[in-house]
């Protein structure tokens, strides 16, 4: 959809996606990647017995979602520069016009 509405702002249908949106969009499976590894983690902690082995799955857990976190954080700030790299392209005045005409 990003891609969609530069074209429609541009006029270039083969314009390429920016850096920022690669990025982004690298940042966001790895968000959901490692939030599944999460899950899994805390559900073999829950399936544990009490002790050494509940306490060993219980924090690899946590440094798994400390990891997702991170990257979900990275998500949000390309997610940000992408939305505003957009909005730059929307609003420049159409290609072709002069920004003094009109």
């Amino acid at each position: 959809m990003v891609n969609d509405v530069r074209r429609g702002a541009t006029g270039d249908h083969n314009i390429a996606a920016t850096t920022a949106q690669g990025w982004w969009w690298g940042a966001w499976s790895a968000t959901s990647a490692l939030s599944i590894v999460v899950n899994v983690l805390y559900q073999r902690a829950a399936e544990a017995p009490d002790g050494p082995e509940y306490a060993d799955t219980l924090a690899a857990a946590a440094e798994w979602e400390r990891w997702s976190c991170l990257s979900g954080m990275l998500a949000a700030v390309l997610a940000i520069v992408v939305v505003r790299q957009v909005t730059a392209l929307v609003r420049a005045p159409a290609p072709g016009s002069s920004a003094a005409e009109g």
